[in-house]
């Protein structure tokens, strides 16, 4: 998801003056102009404003600190998108009974998801007609309910054409390149 606004951005809050506990942003947050309480994860923290566990996507945010203005001197940590991918980068979370992470790592998709929350695998066929190689070989996606995956496929020879998306009965859902499930 993408963050904008004009003063307080942040990715989970805006104006924090409560306790914000266990907590990540990876989306990306836009600046409309140049403020100072803009940040990945709280835009501004108040004097009581407090923050324990939480962590924000340094490659997705778009801007350069978790919290844009901090009355509190609070830490978020800053991950990596493969960071992410790792239980152990969340310190203190209950990944036995509160969270999980998918089992395949999707086009940046890797990112914790509350245990109740469902887990749709979507498996794909790549097939081709002629001389060729389509990339990447994996047939199942893993997706959490209310997320997105991309897939990137790469198709060599270059004169390759997309033909479309089809259903497992061979039934044309779309001949867009892109498509939504």
């Amino acid at each position: 998801s993408t963050v904008s606004g004009l003063y307080s951005i942040g990715g989970v809050v805006g104006n924090n003056a409560g306790v914000l506990n266990d907590s990540y942003y990876a989306g990306e947050i836009k600046k409309i102009v140049n403020y100072t309480s803009i940040g990945g994860l709280i835009g501004f923290n108040s004097s009581s404003g407090s923050t324990n566990g939480c962590c924000v996507d340094s490659e997705t945010i778009g801007v350069d600190r978790a919290i844009g203005s901090d009355q509190n001197s609070q830490s978020v940590k800053l991950l990596t998108s493969e960071d992410f991918g790792n239980s152990s980068s969340f310190n203190g979370w209950d990944f036995s009974e509160t969270w999980s992470l998918p089992e395949a790592y999707v086009a940046g998709s890797y990112r914790p998801y509350l245990k109740h929350q469902t887990v749709q695998e979507v498996e794909i066929a790549i097939s081709i007609e002629g001389e060729g190689l389509v990339s990447p070989s994996e047939s199942t996606l893993q997706i959490v309910e209310g997320e997105y995956a991309n897939l990137e496929l790469t198709a060599v020879p270059d004169n390759t054409v997309f033909k479309g998306w089809y259903d497992e009965n061979e039934e044309l859902l779309s001949e867009d390149i892109n498509f939504t499930l």
